[in-house]
């Protein structure tokens, strides 16, 4: 699923802005291994419109499968 992520990661590259990922990039917040290092940092976060959320990702699970965990 598309956050915009990519596009980030392509600006700051190219400002040679240092980048350090945290644990899944797609994870919740409160989900990420170490909160209190993600605190210290400037950090980016998208929010999307539930529809259009909802749409993408049922478009990425009819091309990937609906495998439940």
């Amino acid at each position: 699923m598309k956050t915009g992520g990519t596009w980030v990661r392509s600006v700051c590259e190219k400002q040679r802005l240092s980048i350090e990922e945290v644990g899944d990039t797609h994870k919740a917040y409160c989900e990420l291994p170490d909160t209190e290092l993600v605190s210290s940092r400037f950090t980016f976060a998208f929010v999307r419109h539930p529809c259009s959320w909802y749409q993408s990702f049922w478009s990425w699970k009819m091309r990937t499968g609906w495998q439940m965990d």
